[in-house]
């Protein structure tokens, strides 16, 4: 456990009361006697290693006016491109505090402090009129800016939360013991977890006969909460237990591993309370329901990633982006180009060094060969598909330059500026590589949708970079992914419309539905609009993508057959500009979704 103040010295008060007081004479004639309300302290100190859970904490020198603190006049960035960490602030006296929110992923995609990211903390004052001010509403002397790094994964793990218990690990109990055939099973923690060790197959249930237990089930694990601690109280874990397929009525045993995974914030395995019905497993008793029908619903904020499908979409440009922000959205990169070259096939020699198309593909038992000197960029605003050969010789004794600190519409630039003999790939939409990409010199792979690779990369190694989502299991022990922004678009300027979309995996992931009663969602048509179908749980496939033929998505969800979960299919789509100027670009997005369904109300059948 770390202290949470940093009391600047009184030399440095001294100077930075001076400092404001000079700047407030010079801009309004004020005087040092009417500067009084600065910063006094602040935590974390510039510097890396700060932990995800970690509050950031600014000392005023006087008690601070609550409504003046806002996500404007005090912000926590990702310096790297300015977008907020989640989390909440809370004035006490002169203290505000910004508390992340503490990540239920197992990724860590939905943490309000990502790892091994530097944030920079910005708290506005003089001259800004709706900077952070004192009871007596004295504005702050002078903004405030400071920056950290937080803790970085790393093999082997290192401590990645603060844990107000760093010398003992808390026990794991089981909330009910008495459950439903459909129903998920929870166990409790005194303390909060660390994501990153929850193991499915850290657990297993097991059917109890009279020879003992028998028929190993596996089953799914899910952190329903994570409780930050407050005052003098640890917090709190809860693990969602789904089994992967239905229980019969009867008695179970839910086992951990010898080797249980589960750590808390400081590294400590959490245990089994030494009682009789967890010496071994926590006995579970699974009854049979029966009564009246009850509504059940499932909400999706879209921060988690794991209910989220592969599969991709027939028919469409791209995936949507569903990365765990909060969004599923339509993604482009602005080098994705102006596509005024329309849809483009190319076969044999290619002498273009920077191709704008809206469609470009290389077809099936073909051969395109790239033959210009330096750098060359193939641009598509929406899918690129390679199904044939795409070739480029005789740039083999280039290489990448590091990346850090551009975006990608800036590395390009710099890239032409400096004649660099580079390949890039640009689409707006998926990346689809079914045939052979063999290339001498550096290849770089870049997609707003998916990069899907089925086919094969023959490049010199070292050579490949993925930039985006996605991937091939051919190419990813071999390929790097550089930290490369992909910025998006300022300007609108699509040639033809775009269709993106994305599947979730089966819902509800535990079944248990009798009938399907309806679904809502919240988004934003931006630059275009976006819409809600649904399809049958299990879906026939074409290679990577679902069968065009029996992919028949619904618009109501009542239209799919009873007793059967659901794939959410959720589309969003951009539209070209009205005038040849452009207009801003705005990504359609969707923030949330709510399915809702019929089970049966849950009263025990006599045995």
């Amino acid at each position: 456990m770390r202290d949470t103040y940093l009391h600047l010295r009184r030399g440095v008060r001294l100077a930075l009361l001076l400092l404001a007081a000079g700047l407030g004479a010079c801009r309004e004639g004020a005087s040092v006697e009417n500067v009084q309300f600065i910063v006094d302290g602040v935590w974390p100190r510039e510097g890396s290693g700060v932990f995800l859970n970690e509050a950031i904490v600014v000392h005023f020198s006087d008690d601070v006016e609550r409504t003046s603190v806002t996500n404007a006049s005090f912000v926590v960035r990702r310096a790297r491109d300015g977008r907020p960490a989640k989390g909440r602030l809370s004035v006490d006296g002169p203290k505000v505090r910004f508390d992340p929110l503490i990540p239920l992923s197992r990724s860590l995609e939905d943490a309000g402090l990502l790892p091994g990211t530097r944030y920079e903390v910005h708290v506005r004052g003089y001259p800004h009129l709706d900077g952070v001010r004192s009871v007596r509403g004295t504005p702050l002397s002078a903004s405030t800016q400071w920056e950290f790094e937080t803790a970085a994964r790393t093999e082997p793990p290192r401590q990645l939360f603060d844990d107000r218990t760093p010398a003992f690990g808390a026990p794991i109990t089981m909330q009910s013991t008495i459950t439903a055939p459909d129903e998920a099973l929870r166990l409790a923690c005194a303390e909060p977890l660390d994501p990153t060790t929850l193991e499915d197959e850290d657990f297993t249930l097991h059917l109890v006969t009279d020879a003992g237990p028998v028929e190993e089930i596996p089953v799914w694990l899910r952190l329903l909460s994570n409780e930050h601690p407050a005052g003098s109280q640890a917090g709190r874990a809860v693990i969602e237990v789904r089994p992967r397929k239905t229980l019969m009525a009867g008695t179970y045993l839910l086992r951990p591993s010898a080797t249980l995974r589960l750590r808390d914030f400081a590294g400590n395995q959490v245990w089994l309370p030494p009682t009789p019905s967890s010496a071994q497993g926590f006995v579970v008793e699974v009854q049979e329901f029966e009564g009246d029908a009850t509504i059940q619903s499932m909400s999706l904020d879209f921060l988690d990633t794991s209910v989220r499908s592969p599969i991709g979409v027939p028919g469409v440009d791209g995936t949507a982006t569903w990365d765990g922000d909060g969004t599923v959205r339509l993604r482009i990169p602005a080098a994705c180009g102006d596509g005024d070259q329309g849809s483009v096939s190319l076969v044999g020699e290619v002498g273009q060094a920077d191709l704008h198309s809206v469609r470009l593909s290389v077809p099936p038992e073909s051969e395109a060969t790239l033959t210009s000197p330096g750098l060359i960029v193939l641009r598509s605003q929406g899918a690129m598909t390679i199904q044939g050969a795409l070739t480029r010789r005789g740039n083999g004794g280039e290489s990448f330059d590091d990346p850090r600190g551009l975006n990608l519409s800036q590395w390009l630039e710099r890239a032409s500026l400096e004649e660099r003999a580079w390949t890039v790939l640009v689409a707006g939409g998926d990346l689809i590589l079914e045939g052979s990409i063999q290339m001498d010199g550096p290849l770089a792979l870049v997609a707003g949708g998916r990069i899907r690779i089925v086919g094969e990369v023959a490049i010199p190694a070292g050579m490949l970079w993925l930039v985006g989502e996605g991937g091939g299991l051919s190419v990813d022990s071999q390929a790097s992914r550089p930290r490369l922004e992909l910025d998006e678009p300022i300007i609108n300027r699509l040639v033809e419309p775009l269709n993106f979309a994305v599947l979730s995996a089966p819902l509800p992931p535990w079944g248990g539905v009798e009938r399907w009663l309806g679904a809502d969602a919240s988004g934003r048509s931006g630059s275009g609009g976006w819409k809600l179908a649904f399809l049958p749980e299990d879906i026939e496939m074409d290679g990577i993508r679902a069968r065009a033929e029996t992919f028949l998505p619904q618009t109501d969800p009542r239209l799919l057959p009873s007793r059967s979960g659901l794939r959410l299919l959720i589309e969003v789509r951009a539209e070209p500009p009205a005038s040849k100027v452009g207009s801003r670009w705005v990504a359609p997005a969707v923030d949330s979704a709510l399915l809702r369904w019929e089970r049966t109300e849950q009263e025990a059948r006599p045995r």
